[in-house]
């Protein structure tokens, strides 16, 4: 028999019943149709509200440049094992006093090894990806991901004449000759087209003084000149150099990042001087002069945030909202991404080189443009006094991202973040004493002491002492690692995830204690032992007692391994910088009978010890974690090595250095070039699929300077941009002030 079908005479009632019954009033109807339609959009909007606030929060908590695709397996012959723990560099430190010298090393040599590597990346990239952008190392495929206009063979133009190349480079300028800027209907980024394109073709032709390269340069700068067409006068995001369009980036067509808007000044300048173009001087010295002029009064003293109004020329300060925030239905989550940014104030990605032009602006024009030291001194004070911070465990010296209205750091650690060791101390090695003594601290530039206190160093030793412990912290994220090779990116431990840490380990040790104990009384049979009580008396035969949560005032916390408080105290005779610890107030005499808060420093200065304290291999007691553990070929260690040995002559930077090197040579050769490591902290290799043209232009640049005679480009002629790219230090001719408009 079939089953019966429902129809007119088999009825279930309900409200599907009311809405086709005929006999109804109409209202009721109605009714019972919106009731139906609500039941079957429902799950929809639910999911739609679920779905967009997860994809909010993904924004919020993850990368926003993630790494390339993993490569299943390394190429043949990459080797897989390798001992945990790089040695730290540095003889005569206090953990090697009885170490014995080492051999001399064979500079030269060294400095013959990077240019092999140069010649095997750059023959690989002429040979599989030539003349598109970059070359895919482990496909020997190519990728047009920077304008389609052979960015490789332009960023490396000035590496190949400083090593001697010149039969690649003159290959490279016959392709440079037939580049076409307009021949795509495209926009371009403004940022990464100056500093790579423009950047790299004035520095060959500073080199070289081949006319062609100049001749680019200028056609280039002039077509990108649109960017600046803002009401501010701070550039737009992109470009199309074929019409003079202008477009937003993804904060919006109204935004701009702080190292976007602010990182052409050089350039724009040194094309200006070669040229004698003033639009080119105008729109470069707008862009100082907004940053000079800026109302960063919501910010702590001397601090820039990441994120401006290219109408106004001001920080955007919290009011603005991206469109794109609006497609996701959670004003909650939006508002967290905009703080995090209106907020926030970094040295790290969206910021890094607006920073480093404010000094190498005024050093490239001779040091003669007092707003431009203004605003470099101001920052770096800023940043000194309300960005660095001390790991809780090593007392590394750190640099990270805090919050402009409480203050509370992020306590990410960026590699991207490695340049200010190499800024500082160019600043600190370039720049006079007395340029330091207006935001030098009481006691006067030169650290003495003026008031029967204790003598407060002055800023310039601040300077120093940063770039020191900056540069040795950076160093040892590649000594930590596995690969040798320092994370992209990694996060601190705060005090209060320790504590948490050091909980859940005594739980721990206290459920292995009991199961151990009762695994044992099954064997014998026997009962189990009473618990003996703690030493030190006290808790009878009871269980040792475990702090069941943190107790720890993390705010507090963060205020006592900020280094500028840290300093204070250790000035005063409050902290002890041999063992990097506070002496509490209550302490009269140490354990060997000596007086404690003595009103004199004690130890040596925080953060700066070098070597630091080995790493265990116990994650939070290494005072980090990764957030991303990619090594991309970035330079910014590197760089700032290569400043350090050259300001201070230690050898300790190029044996560092070194170092890095050969773990890239060890596990990033391919057999056409470099590729990048997914992650630093395993001992597997695993690659991904890339070598972006910075590597030439700057990593392997760096290295090669690192290695070679001082002579080679020495930093009183030259300053190099954020590429990497060296322009001669200039003056402006009386006919150029005049004509410029530039004060006397």
């Amino acid at each position: 028999m079939l089953p019966l079908h429902r129809g007119a005479a088999v009825r279930r009632g309900g409200w599907r019943d009311a809405a086709g019954d005929g006999d109804l009033p109409t209202r009721l109807r109605l009714l019972a149709l919106l009731r139906l339609k609500l039941a079957r959009t429902a799950p929809r909007i639910l999911f739609l509200l679920i779905g967009g606030t997860c994809v909010c929060l993904w924004f919020v908590f993850t990368q926003f440049a993630p790494p390339p695709f993993r490569v299943p397996h390394p190429p043949s012959g990459m080797p897989h094992g390798y001992g945990f723990g790089r040695p730290y560099f540095g003889y005569g430190g206090q953990d090697d006093v009885d170490a014995v010298p080492p051999e001399p090393a064979d500079w030269p040599a060294r400095a013959e090894k990077v240019k092999e590597a140069f010649l095997h990346a750059y023959h690989g990239y002429e040979e599989h990806a030539s003349p598109a952008d970059e070359l895919l190392p482990l496909t020997n495929g190519s990728v047009n991901n920077f304008n389609g206009w052979g960015v490789t063979i332009v960023d490396s133009l000035d590496t190949m004449y400083l090593m001697g190349l010149h039969d690649e480079f003159d290959r490279g300028v016959k392709l440079i000759e037939k580049i076409s800027f307009t021949a795509n209907d495209h926009t371009v980024p403004f940022f990464e087209t100056v500093i790579r394109y423009v950047g790299g073709l004035l520095s060959a032709y500073a080199l070289s003084h081949d006319a062609v390269l100049l001749q680019r340069a200028d056609e280039l700068g002039a077509l990108l000149l649109p960017a600046f067409g803002t009401p501010s006068g701070l550039p737009a995001y992109a470009v199309n150099p074929a019409t003079g369009d202008v477009s937003g980036g993804w904060s919006g067509p109204a935004t701009g990042w702080l190292a976007e808007v602010a990182s052409c000044m050089m350039e724009y300048k040194y094309l200006a001087k070669l040229t004698g173009r003033k639009e080119y001087y105008d729109a470069a010295n707008t862009v100082m002069r907004r940053m000079y002029d800026a109302d960063t009064s919501k910010y702590p003293e001397g601090l820039l945030p990441t994120l401006w109004n290219l109408t106004s020329g001001d920080p955007v300060n919290g009011k603005f909202l991206p469109q794109f925030l609006f497609l996701f239905v959670c004003q909650e989550a939006a508002n967290l991404i905009m703080r995090r940014f209106t907020d926030q104030v970094s040295i790290g990605a969206m910021a890094d080189s607006a920073f480093e032009y404010f000094l190498k602006q005024y050093l490239l024009t001779n040091q003669t443009e007092p707003e431009s030291l203004a605003l470099y001194l101001r920052t770096m004070r800023g940043i000194i006094d309300h960005n660095l911070f001390l790991s809780p465990v090593r007392s590394l010296l750190y640099v990270t991202d805090i919050s402009a209205r409480s203050g509370a750091p992020s306590r990410r650690f960026e590699h991207l973040a490695c340049f200010l060791p190499g800024l500082l101390a160019l600043g600190a090695a370039r720049l006079p004493p007395a340029d330091f003594a207006p935001f030098s601290d009481a006691y006067g530039a030169d650290g003495a002491d003026d008031g029967g206190g204790a003598a407060e160093p002055s800023e310039l030793e601040r300077h120093r002492w940063a770039a020191h412990g900056l540069g040795v912290a950076c160093g040892a994220l590649y000594a930590d690692m596995p690969a040798g090779l320092g994370a992209d990116e990694v996060v601190f431990w705060s005090a209060t995830e320790l504590e948490r840490v050091r909980v859940m380990r005594e739980r721990k040790e206290e459920a292995d204690r009991v199961r151990a104990a009762k695994k044992n009384n099954k064997k014998v049979g026997a009962r189990a032992p009473p618990m003996v009580a703690p030493p030190g008396g006290g808790g009878g035969g009871r269980r040792p007692k475990v702090e069941p949560h943190p107790t720890l005032n993390q705010t507090a916390e963060d205020e006592r391994l900020r280094w500028g408080n840290v300093l204070d105290a250790w000035r005063a005779g409050r902290y002890d910088g041999a063992r990097n610890e506070y002496i509490e107030e209550d302490e009269d005499e140490d354990a060997e009978g000596r007086p404690q808060w003595t009103g004199t420093a004690r130890g040596p200065v925080p953060g700066v010890r070098d070597p630091p304290p080995a790493a265990p291999e116990e994650s939070p007691m290494r005072d980090y974690r990764s957030r991303n553990g990619g090594y991309f070929l970035r330079p910014e260690t590197i760089e700032s090595f290569f400043i350090l040995w050259r300001t201070t002559g230690e050898e300790a930077w190029r044996e560092r250095g070194w170092a890095a090197f050969e773990a890239i040579e060890r596990l990033l050769r391919t057999p056409s070039g470099y590729a990048s490591l997914r992650n630093v902290f395993t001992k597997d290799v695993s690659l991904t699929d890339s070598m972006p043209s910075f590597f030439l232009a700057e990593t392997l640049k760096y290295l090669y300077l690192l290695f070679s005679d001082a002579a080679l480009l020495p930093l009183d002629a030259y300053v190099l941009n954020t590429e990497a790219h060296p322009f001669p230090v200039f003056e402006w001719t009386a006919w150029e002030r005049e004509k410029f408009g530039i004060a006397a």
